[in-house]
């Protein structure tokens, strides 16, 4: 390999490991914020299920698991899917 290969090639393991942290802090800010969810939507005792924005205005507005923004609607609805299917499911 010649020098200028050597240096790309290592350019390139550089920007993939960049990209394997930042994939794994944004899979772990996901989870956080699916559990945050689960645990609302479990303290929940009323008989009408919580809506995806009345979870978000339950979200601690100091919490760490957004930077500038809460969490979009569609991400809310996605987690609250995912946990009420595994919930009936008995997972």
């Amino acid at each position: 390999m010649s020098q200028i290969e050597e240096r790309e090639s290592a350019i390139g393991r550089a920007v993939l490991e960049r990209l394997r942290a930042q994939n794994a802090a944004r899979r772990l800010q996901g989870h956080r914020l699916m559990m945050a969810i689960r645990a609302i939507d479990e303290k929940n005792t009323g008989s009408v299920p919580l809506s995806g924005k009345e979870i978000i205005r339950l979200l601690p507005a100091a919490h760490d698991l957004w930077r500038d923004e809460p969490p979009s609607l569609r991400t809310v609805r996605r987690h609250l899917r995912n946990i009420r299917a595994t919930r009936r499911c008995g997972r």
